[in-house]
């Protein structure tokens, strides 16, 4: 069943002041007495005592002092924490109908639709220990984890006959290919995953191992 029920939770960080004040003030009307939401993780009580406490803050916060910015923001953040594990209950808990979901007061999610990963591009590769070759792939948007895969060069650079595979999510970082034998040239590609799945290989580079 596709997930029509996502609430726009990701926005929370982008309110401020009253229009925090009035996302938090709507769901807990909605979320009040609601029999579709018996069990909040967040007592409604401690909810309205974070608003109190977010406005009173906002108003000690006009004359731009130091202390009362920061507990202005720290207030804020308690709010937005409130409203994230309220959130995830209503998400987890309305069955995906639409109807009880609105009922919570949060407002469903927009998302673009997903597009297809680019492949991905190994950028550097290097020498590591003896048998041992580092990959470094370029970060994508969007991507949650990659996959690297090599192989023996075959004949006058042709593809490889048989390919092993590495999984890797961090970019940041060289990959080490361990194992390899001196003196042989191997092919390296890499992939991405993403939303719609797999991206296709990317461009093929070869290196041999010392």
């Amino acid at each position: 069943m596709s997930k029509l029920t996502k609430p726009k939770a990701a926005g929370f960080t982008k309110l401020v002041g009253p229009n925090l004040l009035s996302r938090l003030d709507a769901v807990v009307k909605g979320l009040d007495g609601n029999a579709a939401y018996p069990s909040l993780p967040v007592d409604l009580t401690t909810a309205k005592a974070a608003g109190a406490s977010y406005a009173a803050s906002l108003a000690d916060a006009l004359d731009g002092g130091k202390k009362a910015l920061v507990a202005r923001n720290k207030q804020r953040e308690n709010v937005i924490q409130i409203l994230r594990q309220l959130a995830h209950y209503v998400e987890l808990n309305c069955k995906n109908d639409l109807g009880t979901f609105l009922s919570s007061g949060f407002e469903l999610a927009t998302r673009n639709p997903s597009q297809p990963l680019t492949p991905p591009t190994i950028r550097k590769v290097d020498h590591g220990n003896a048998g041992q070759i580092l990959i470094s792939v370029d970060a994508l948007k969007g991507a949650y984890s990659y996959e690297a895969r090599y192989g023996v060069s075959g004949p006058n650079g042709s593809q490889p006959a048989s390919w092993q595979s590495i999984g890797f999510t961090n970019t940041r970082s060289a990959v080490t290919i361990d194992n390899l034998t001196a003196g042989t040239i191997y092919v390296f590609q890499a992939r991405a995953l993403g939303p719609l799945g797999y991206s296709d290989y990317g461009h093929a580079v070869a290196y041999m191992a010392m």
